[in-house]
């Protein structure tokens, strides 16, 4: 996505993607998203059967990616898991919000590590593929919460881990202090 685009002589700074804006492009494989983009409006990549990543400018002040999936910028909110993602993501235990339809196209994930201490409602839309075959992989002693809420509750393989608390922190997040003594 540019930052800028020009129409009839005219510049204009890409500040918003609107609801939809690329569902069911399915030639889409990777998208990155500049600094300039503000406001994400719903489901802007629902149906992206072929995209693989969303990659953020690390200036964007409003969002973030985190292994190529789109988040807020406090990644309090995940707003879309790429279609063709693949592997073992990673769900932050800052997420209070999942959108709508944010895993409906998600066949290929193996493993979903999910690091919310407290399992809430939501309707991401987990395909049945990941339902049935997935491992959720939940915080110690939480298994009991996500077995009784939806959608986790539907996972045919719900398993506890301890989590470090220091995993798929954003880059521009990370800070590390160096003393000399």
């Amino acid at each position: 996505i540019p930052q800028q685009v020009t129409y009839e002589g005219t510049t204009y700074t890409v500040t918003r993607i609107g609801d939809h804006a690329f569902s069911h492009c399915t030639g889409l494989t990777s998208v990155t998203i500049p600094n300039s983009v503000t406001e994400i409006g719903l489901q802007p990549f629902f149906g992206c059967l072929n995209l693989t990543d969303i990659i953020v400018d690390p200036e964007n002040s409003s969002y973030c990616s985190i292994d190529g999936i789109l988040y807020d910028k406090e990644a309090s909110v995940l707003i879309n898991c790429p279609g063709k993602k693949e592997g073992e993501p990673t769900i932050p235990g800052s997420v209070t919000t999942i959108g709508i339809g944010t895993f409906a196209y998600c066949t290929k994930l193996a493993t979903i590590y999910c690091e919310i201490l407290e399992p809430f409602f939501c309707d991401p839309q987990f395909p049945v593929e990941v339902i049935e075959d997935a491992i959720l992989y939940v915080p110690t002693g939480c298994k009991t919460k996500y077995e009784t809420i939806a959608p986790w509750n539907s996972f045919k393989h719900i398993e506890e881990k301890t989590f470090s608390g220091v995993d798929n922190i954003p880059d521009d997040r990370a800070r590390i202090l160096v003393s000399d003594g």
